[in-house]
């Protein structure tokens, strides 16, 4: 399917440099150069990078259900808007736990 579509758009390029000849043919040279460097380049690979195609497929693939998870997604940001305000409360406790191991650690010490 590709590769006829590419047949097809290079007969059409053919046909419209016959035509731009005839007007102007110093721009109807230069597409055609432009034109067999597009061809070789063709030749030595695929303009379809397989990996690419692979990623795309699994990025649409990632993105399907994107709209079943939207509502879930958002429930879960509005809990996490306010997290802001538990900084505090979370570094004193973690504070609180360091000091207690700390003292922990001590009583071992003479035990």
């Amino acid at each position: 399917m590709i590769s006829s579509a590419i047949q097809q758009r290079d007969d059409d390029i053919k046909r419209t440099l016959d035509r731009l000849e005839k007007t102007d043919s110093e721009a109807a040279a230069l597409i055609r150069e432009l034109r067999e460097e597009l061809v070789a380049a063709r030749r030595h690979g695929s303009l379809i990078n397989s990996d690419v195609v692979g990623m795309l497929d699994r990025a649409a693939s990632n993105l399907a259900n994107l709209e079943d998870n939207a509502a879930s997604l958002n429930r879960a940001a509005s809990y996490l808007i306010n997290l802001e305000g538990y900084v505090d409360q979370i570094q004193n406790a973690a504070n609180s736990l360091r000091n207690a191991a700390m003292q922990a650690a001590d009583l071992n010490r003479f035990h």
